[in-house]
């Protein structure tokens, strides 16, 4: 959701140091996959409000070109970055819900984790999966 490896490790880093903070606290949290998700989310957003960036096009799409790679390899690489520069573009709460939906929540857990009503949920998630799909068609690829 951020782009960057190191924001994402610093984000989970404090994800879970919130979550020890509420255990030690006697905080009972009923359903905690759905609660680091939504920590998640919220400490995602604020690194991207605090950093009012995207990953521009050309460092997503920057050469993937090494010593001895396979072809495979190379097209994989470049299939990632292709994706990464589209969820770029994408609106956080949309980039959010196409994240966990990669991860199989249910619908009641997206909408837990993004603060959407839960009847808003599939609206949305169908949209960012068609603005998905229609961007990797432009590209040459099929959303399977």
């Amino acid at each position: 959701m951020v782009g960057d490896g190191d924001n994402a490790d610093d984000i989970v880093q404090d994800t879970f140091l919130v979550l020890y903070e509420a255990l030690d606290k006697g905080t009972s949290i009923e359903y905690p996959g759905t609660w680091l998700y939504k920590v998640t989310y919220h400490k995602s957003l604020d690194c991207l409000q605090r950093k009012k960036r995207l990953i521009p096009l050309e460092t997503a799409n920057r050469s993937t070109i090494e010593y001895q790679e396979d072809t495979a390899s190379l097209e994989k690489k470049e299939q990632e970055a292709l994706i990464n520069a589209i969820l770029s573009r994408m609106k956080p709460r949309e980039r959010a819900l196409l994240a966990l939906y990669s991860e199989y929540c249910s619908y009641k857990e997206m909408a837990e984790a993004t603060g959407l009503r839960f009847t808003s949920v599939g609206k949305t998630l169908s949209r960012a999966l068609n603005a998905l799909e229609k961007q990797l068609k432009q590209h040459g690829y099929e959303a399977y």
